[in-house]
């Protein structure tokens, strides 16, 4: 299928799953259609109608839904006059942890982890503030919530020691701090911009394309422990010189880029 032709799938399927009036209608993998190109849906895909007249799969209903995330998450905050607050040494996640505070537990953790950056250099913002989740590729939202589970479940054992009970441990103990994750290529050219070289140039960097993350309490003043923690759960550095950038190693491999990972 052509660029062009791939281009209107999805976006007319998008437009489609934010709820338009012309919904594509439904239709069945590998029965008869009557117009080359027609677009169509599934229980799980979206189709179009091939050149031998039948219906056929192209994107998963779950991969357009993450393409619109994408498309409708993908604007930098605008530059301010003003220095903003830098995301290195004021934790900013942890001020939204705060904010959740009276959440559930459960709730409380993912709720903590909100990505955002500044550049102190020029003060503007580039980042928005948004749920670490957000843009994430699935495999590496599904891995990181299980990081996140064990941290939590290590911090409550540690504390059950000294007599204290869930509910009472504190989100800084059980939370893996997200500084940022997924970011469109607008953020991406506006940290090149404000940064320079110490940002990856647009369409090069892997948190352009979900797989990586910047973590607040990265070794080695904090022990390690977050490290080993996002180690055992598939996630690997890939920077010497970044301690706190980490990626999800089973999509690097699946796409071809494992060498990437250092550790």
């Amino acid at each position: 299928m052509s660029h062009a032709r791939w281009i209107k799938v999805v976006l007319v399927a998008l437009v489609a799953l934010l709820g338009a009036a012309c919904d594509l209608p439904e239709q069945v993998v590998g029965s008869g259609c009557e117009t080359v190109g027609a677009l169509g849906r599934d229980a799980t895909h979206l189709l179009r109608c091939g050149d031998d007249l039948t219906w056929q799969a192209t994107i998963t209903l779950d991969r357009a839904a993450l393409i619109l995330t994408r498309l409708t998450a993908n604007q930098p905050t605008p530059a301010s006059p003003a220095p903003l607050e830098p995301t290195s040494g004021c934790a900013i996640s942890r001020r939204y942890a705060l904010d959740a505070a009276d959440l559930p537990p459960a709730e409380r953790k993912y709720r903590a982890i909100v990505t955002t950056v500044s550049s102190g250099r020029s003060g503007c913002g580039c980042v928005i503030a948004r749920e670490w989740s957000i843009g994430m590729e699935p495999e590496a939202v599904e891995s990181l919530r299980a990081a996140m589970d064990a941290k939590e479940a290590q911090a409550v054992a540690n504390y059950a020691r000294f007599g204290v009970g869930a509910e009472a441990v504190p989100v800084e103990a059980r939370t893996i701090f997200v500084r940022t994750a997924w970011r469109s290529s607008s953020e991406q050219r506006c940290l090149r911009r404000a940064l320079g070289s110490i940002a990856e140039e647009p369409g090069k960097s892997f948190h352009e394309r979900g797989v990586a993350i910047d973590i607040e309490d990265w070794e080695p003043a904090f022990r390690d422990l977050d490290r080993n923690i996002l180690r055992a759960h598939g996630w690997c550095r890939t920077y010497r010189a970044e301690g706190w950038h980490y990626e999800y190693r089973p999509v690097l491999e699946s796409w071809g880029e494992g060498s990437r990972c250092i550790d």
